[in-house]
């Protein structure tokens, strides 16, 4: 059984998307709803237990109706599509258990899956990759399909598998796609966000007093 699930998307991304997709002769509702199906586990997995709070949340909402490209602000456009009931209720639970903002969750979704050269640069990872640029633990997984529609079958399965498998292998990132914090730009985007980096927050300015001591006893 099936049920509407809506979000929104910054809208450079949102039209990039469109046209990505659009080029690869793909359905973007039908798509988006199996994308959110294969991600719904990485992202529990990626934010565990975690309970973010509600200044974090307050903060990472404004970031993202506030964000600026070139000077200028960036409207949000609106989203549906249908997705297996099932699914929605995982993804609420986490909304609800551990905080997280759907549109942040969707656009950080979609960063990662449009994976521009800007992106990648920013995360120090390859554009193209072979075993070499992966971590041992994950080279016996690492292997591709040679055959033109099993390959294509093989990328459509878990569309976001090899940028996942980068992201550990070159950052030697623990935290995953979700729980990793991005550059200030993209603050909008955090599923997870410690109140350590929530300005006017006690663990915000305890850090800062922290760094400031240790820059000045260098």
């Amino acid at each position: 059984m099936e049920t509407k699930l809506s979000f929104k998307l910054i809208k450079p991304n949102a039209d990039l998307l469109d046209k990505r997709l659009k080029s690869l002769f793909l359905r973007k509702e039908k798509f988006l709803a199996h994308l959110l199906d294969t991600e719904i586990n990485n992202l529990k997995i990626d934010i565990g237990e975690k309970q973010q709070s509600e200044k974090a949340r307050r903060y990472i909402y404004k970031a993202l109706h506030n964000i600026k490209i070139n000077n200028e602000k960036v409207d949000l456009v609106p989203i549906s599509i249908f997705v297996n009931k099932e699914t929605a209720q995982k993804l609420k639970k986490i909304e609800d258990k551990n905080r997280v903002l759907r549109n942040s969750f969707f656009n950080r979704l979609i960063l990662f899956l449009l994976s521009t050269h800007r992106t990648l640069k920013r995360f120090d990872i390859a554009e193209t990759m072979t075993n070499k640029n992966i971590h041992d633990d994950w080279h016996e997984d690492f292997l591709q399909f040679t055959g033109g529609l099993d390959g294509l079958e093989n990328i459509i399965r878990d569309p976001l598998e090899n940028i996942r498998v980068a992201f550990k292998g070159e950052s030697q990132q623990d935290n995953g796609l979700y729980n990793t914090r991005l550059p200030p730009a993209y603050i909008g985007f955090e599923c997870y966000l410690d109140d350590e980096y929530v300005p006017n927050t006690k663990e915000y300015q305890k850090r800062i007093k922290e760094e400031n001591e240790f820059a000045d006893s260098l």
